[in-house]
């Protein structure tokens, strides 16, 4: 594959994530809000002049660019990715849903876990929290799609740590694997890394 045909892989890649995005309800209860996160997370970068990297990674190939939003509004335009995660809010949805606390085993972390065995977009959705659920340190969420043009699968991390008392976005990743109709699969890495002003 020629570097035009990658570059236009990953342009193809972001139309896709950027435009697949449910609508935020924000009026309906949930099981876990994470409208409500992405918010507060946009309000706190944006008023701290963060830098956003984002490196993209189609095969061999990868490109790297820098942005720094102007205010909350691009802020959630760069977050909305994970979005999606709502789904598991959705009246239709929300029932079909285990919820499990227990130790996570590789750290000092609790987990909350939210799983279902139906054919939901959201397979899972894992909170890692310190003390109090308010205190997110990571989330992991899984989230498919399909339709007569293609299927896709997600995995979606994102990063937090506590900076003076605030639980703050520092990093985030994308591991998604896409397959068009009658064509190959395709697989791809989106992380971002984010840098508040000093």
């Amino acid at each position: 594959m020629d570097n035009v045909a990658r570059k236009a892989g990953l342009i193809y890649i972001a139309f896709i994530l950027l435009y697949s995005c449910s609508p935020i309800d924000q009026d309906s209860p949930g099981l876990y809000s994470i409208n409500s996160l992405l918010d507060e997370q946009s309000g706190y970068l944006a008023r701290n002049a963060s830098r956003l990297t984002k490196v993209s990674s189609l095969g061999e190939h990868s490109d790297t660019i820098i942005v720094t939003p102007k205010n909350t509004e691009e802020w959630k335009k760069e977050l909305e990715i994970f979005a999606v995660i709502d789904a598991i809010n959705k009246p239709a949805n929300k029932t079909f849903y285990t919820i499990e606390r227990h130790p996570d085993k590789k750290s000092n972390l609790s987990v909350k876990a939210f799983t279902t065995k139906e054919s939901l977009p959201v397979q899972f959705l894992r909170l890692f929290y310190q003390t109090t659920e308010e205190k997110v340190r990571r989330i992991e969420a899984n989230y498919s799609e399909s339709n007569v043009l293609y299927s896709s699968t997600r995995l979606l991390t994102m990063e937090f740590q506590q900076i003076d008392n605030t639980m703050v976005l520092t990093s985030y990743e994308i591991l998604g694997d896409q397959k068009m109709f009658l064509g190959d699969s395709v697989k791809y890495t989106i992380k971002g890394t984010v840098t508040l002003s000093n």
